[in-house]
């Protein structure tokens, strides 16, 4: 007699039903913990003069513990999940999740790798029944190697076969569009050749070149999770974090991105920023401890963050920028990288909700692309505006691209910075690892440049 056993709750889940959860696990520590790390060391936002949550991230003092748990549950959650999913889809020959997961699980590492420098990835995820449960720490140039290679296996699926499955609504981002999923993974691949440029400018250029010649296509919408609403507990994460369970009392406009936007009349600055009644006003970044009489409470702009907001993964405009910076950096690839930079200004524009970027991109224009004649200038010109376009959407990736080219050049130093005229280049190895895993190298400085940072 089986009476121990609620036949209503099984005690494990088919890989289609695992899928969603994982992608949900990945997304909430990247659209939520992450994407506030983002908004300050982008410069997006600054910390608040008049509260104090996030003092040690906009003035560079953090300590092992501080993103402990958003460390612990990628691993645990995100990246067990997917890797399961992985291996039961791959034993059922269903190519098309197969595809999803591996997906998910390329981009979830590719975040820890760009964060941390050095993460448990070949040994990873083995845990007890494989007798590993003090995985080895893999440099983040063989992480790449490896990501790259799970993609191209993961691409080269036969995508006819019959034990194929479409899981439909099951799958958040895409509900269940394969043809997209395959864009996605090849826009992935780009991003990472793109990382490489300074670092490996041989392998950055064969792999992005190879990508051309054989004709992928890249995505041209948004690869996001919406499924966010009003009721508590299933908020977008940033917004949950930041303003329903702590009030908004934090992020305020950085002077950085608030003063470009401003002198260029841009009007992404109100869909950015919500103004006081007494009208914007900005902080200087990490200016945490200026005087309320200055600065009093309620004076600065704060976020729009909404409760619904999705989390993006890639977004269009993202997209479009990094094959304009293909382009424009590798002149043996057929295409029109001014055009694609329009594109994604246009399409950051229109996922504000705003039409009319064409005065912007006109000849003189304040975006003009023509302006830049040389390639670093037009490097210049891409990235900044993609920076712009992470803003709320996707802010870790502003940081790692000021962190890869430098640009936009107009980044300051915190106020109230920890590390004197550096800027931030990594997370500290997280505290848990520190005290469970003897592979977990010696710690490294926040200034330390990641390996493929210039």
């Amino acid at each position: 007699m089986d009476v121990n056993t609620d036949k209503t709750s099984p005690a494990t889940a088919p890989y289609e039903m695992v899928f969603p959860a994982a992608v949900t696990s990945s997304a909430s520590v990247i659209g939520g913990q992450y994407a506030i790390l983002g908004s300050l060391w982008a410069q997006h936002f600054t910390q608040s003069n008049t509260a104090n949550q996030y003092k040690v991230i906009d003035g560079y003092r953090l300590t092992s513990s501080e993103f402990n748990t958003s460390f612990n549950e990628l691993y645990s959650g995100a990246l067990n999940d997917l890797s399961r999913v992985a291996e039961e889809s791959s034993a059922a020959g269903d190519w098309n999740t197969y595809l999803m997961a591996k997906t998910i699980r390329v981009y979830t590492f590719q975040i820890l790798a760009d964060l941390y420098d050095q993460i448990p990835y070949t040994d990873a995820l083995k845990g007890v029944s494989a007798g590993n449960i003090s995985p080895k720490y893999d440099s983040c140039r063989i992480v790449y190697d490896g990501l790259i290679k799970e993609l191209d296996e993961a691409l080269a699926k036969d995508f006819s076969a019959k034990t194929n499955k479409n899981i439909g609504s099951k799958d958040f981002i895409f509900g269940g569009d394969i043809e997209l999923w395959k864009q996605f993974a090849n826009t992935l691949k780009l991003k990472i050749y793109l990382r490489q440029v300074n670092i490996r400018p041989v392998v950055a250029k064969a792999g992005i070149e190879k990508l051309y010649s054989d004709n992928v296509t890249f995505l041209s919408t948004d690869a996001k999770l919406a499924v966010f609403s009003a009721e508590v507990n299933k908020q977008n994460p940033l917004y949950g974090s930041e303003v329903q369970y702590l009030g908004d009392p934090n992020l305020r406009a950085s002077q950085t991105l608030f003063n470009f936007l401003s002198a260029n009349s841009d009007p992404r600055l109100d869909k950015i920023y919500k103004a006081p009644a007494s009208g914007h006003k900005a902080l200087k970044q990490g200016d945490y401890l200026a005087l309320s009489t200055a600065y009093p409470n309620g004076s600065l702009s704060s976020g729009q963050f909404s409760a619904t907001d999705p989390v993006y993964f890639i977004t269009e405009s993202e997209s479009y920028f990094m094959q304009a910076e293909a382009l424009t950096r590798y002149t043996s690839i057929a295409g029109n990288a001014k055009n694609l930079y329009e594109m994604g200004v246009g399409a950051a524009f229109e996922r504000l909700g705003l039409i009319g970027s064409a005065p912007f991109l006109d000849t003189n224009g304040a975006y003009d692309f023509a302006k830049a004649t040389t390639t670093e200038g037009k490097i210049s010109a891409i990235i900044t505006q993609k920076w712009i376009a992470s803003a709320i959407a996707q802010p870790i990736e502003g940081f790692f691209d000021f962190n890869r080219t430098g640009y936009p050049s107009i980044f300051t130093v915190s106020v109230n910075s920890a590390i004197g005229a550096a800027f931030p280049k990594r997370l500290l190895f997280a505290a848990d690892e520190r005290s469970r895993n003897p592979n977990t190298p010696a710690q490294v400085a926040i200034d330390v440049k990641v390996w493929w940072a210039k």
